[in-house]
């Protein structure tokens, strides 16, 4: 197993984890009306469905994982401005904007980074 299968396989994980939390989540706060029902299902399926696509290495999951960070700061908003404040769902919000945010970081950074170097090895063996 090469790094860059061993950081899709880490992210795929992180993200399966923040699925995990966002249930937790669901459950916690509480679904007032079919909407909150619909769209906190929606988001439940694409972060599940993501797991899937960061699994099976397609390129195009990391669009999909910033959507998802970016519901995620929304959602934080809209925590922190209810009525009902509820501090244990805000720090699971963070925690779960953290984790998708590192499994972007593991599909996005990490890869370009050690193909650099890789590029400055071959370039000083070269010459």
């Amino acid at each position: 197993m090469n790094k860059f299968s061993k950081n899709y396989t880490i992210s795929s994980n992180l993200v399966l984890c923040s699925f995990i939390i966002g249930l937790v989540i669901v459950f916690i706060r509480g679904l007032e009306d079919w909407g909150d029902i619909l769209i906190s299902g929606i988001f439940l399926c694409l972060r599940y469905f993501s797991v899937f696509l960061i699994k099976r290495r397609f390129t195009w999951a990391k669009y999909l994982l910033i959507i998802l960070i970016a519901k995620n700061i929304h959602r934080l908003f809209n925590l922190e401005t209810s009525p009902q404040f509820n501090t244990f769902a805000i720090s699971l919000v963070i925690l779960q904007i953290v984790i998708t945010s590192v499994a972007l970081f593991l599909i996005v950074k990490i890869p370009k980074l050690d193909l650099k170097k890789r590029l400055d090895i071959n370039n000083k063996s070269s010459q």
